[in-house]
């Protein structure tokens, strides 16, 4: 699998990316909720009531309402929230590329991590094939008396260190391919193999880089968004100590079952609160 269909595979299907991708459609969500409360709020109620009591003939009665209310001042704690909302989704959409180029990094890092215990693998296994080979020729110069006993228990000590470094090098890159399956969210390594990429890059002067990293890095970015957040909050508590002022209508309708005639109710006018202590 060449390194950046790994890439693309990790992308798609890792649930943690998934996760931080749904925070933006939370955030949106969020904001839309905070602009709901700006405008205008409808209510409806109704009400049904029939009592009976001795002596007295059944009395029934039934109300239905409608009301409508729209914030005029609110000591700026709706636009606070708004604005607190709007950056959430700023700060949702860059905590996502920042998880997508930590993805990226760690699956390329683990794709070449898997490269080079498999180049170590391939090495120790051509050693161990090596030195079997040299163990075959010391047993039967033993065996013909060219070779003193400690010569053929040397070459057989060689090639069971080399049998035991190889073990453990395919080991090592068994373990690497599993860490690589699992950012990708493979279930199984069976099939999973690396493949050799050009890892050459031209270096310019470094502090291009650095520049280009500070402006880039959507961490920093969110971090400042967040302290923009941290502001909107204290003038959103401070908001606390001044009045609501509200527009409202409404309408009644009811009726009673002595004479079932509707009576209909209208009202308006503008309401204020302050929270004095």
């Amino acid at each position: 699998m060449p390194v950046q269909e790994a890439v693309q595979t990790a992308l798609t299907n890792n649930p943690n990316l998934q996760r931080t991708e749904q925070s933006i459609l939370v955030a949106e969500e969020s904001l839309k909720s905070a602009r709901g409360k700006k405008g205008v709020s409808i209510s409806a109620s109704g009400n049904v009531n029939a009592s009976k009591s001795e002596g007295v003939d059944l009395s029934e009665r039934a109300s239905t309402g409608l009301s409508a209310s729209l914030p005029l001042y609110s000591g700026k704690r709706l636009e606070t929230a708004i604005k607190y909302a709007e950056l959430g989704i700023e700060v949702s959409k860059l905590d996502f590329i920042q998880a997508q180029d930590d993805l990226i990094y760690k699956v390329v890092t683990a794709y070449v991590n898997a490269l080079e215990n498999l180049a170590t693998s391939k090495v120790d296994l051509e050693t161990e094939k090596n030195l079997a080979e040299h163990e075959k020729m010391i047993a039967a110069q033993f065996n013909a008396g060219a070779k003193a006993k400690i010569d053929l228990l040397r070459a057989q000590v060689e090639t069971s260190n080399a049998l035991q470094n190889a073990a453990r090098s395919h080991a090592a890159y068994e373990v690497a391919l599993t860490n690589l399956a699992a950012l990708m969210s493979t279930d199984s390594i069976v099939s999973l193999t690396v493949e050799d990429f050009d890892t050459r890059l031209e270096l310019g002067e470094i502090e291009n880089y650095l520049t280009e990293a500070f402006e880039n890095r959507c961490s920093l970015k969110a971090d400042a968004l967040k302290i923009e957040q941290g502001e909107l909050n204290v003038v959103s508590a401070k908001s606390g100590w001044l009045p609501n002022v509200n527009a409202n209508v409404g309408t009644d309708l009811s009726a009673a079952s002595d004479r079932w005639h509707i009576t209909p109710d209208a009202s308006a006018g503008v309401s204020a609160s302050w929270n004095i202590f």
